[in-house]
């Protein structure tokens, strides 16, 4: 239901009104207000998975190698 809700990107503009009176026979505008609705396209710059995955699982390598050379490190001082 929301894919037939959707609009084509652009700027879209429009007026809100308010009515209302103590006579229940009249109706004047109470209030007036003019909006803008700016849509964007769809699917926006692609998200850098795998980039941010090979640059995560070298950190985490350098730190594993960083942790096992200080512990060899130990073990060969004791």
């Amino acid at each position: 239901m929301l894919a037939s809700l959707a609009a084509m990107p652009g700027s879209y503009t429009g007026t809100f009104s308010v009515l209302g009176e103590a006579d229940a026979m009249t109706q004047d505008i109470l209030a007036t207000q003019e909006f803008v609705i700016n849509v964007l396209p769809a699917g926006g710059a692609p998200i850098p998975g795998p980039a941010t995955l090979v640059l995560l699982s070298t950190g985490l390598a350098g730190v594993t190698a960083k942790v096992r050379r200080r512990r060899r490190q130990k073990n060969a001082d004791a």
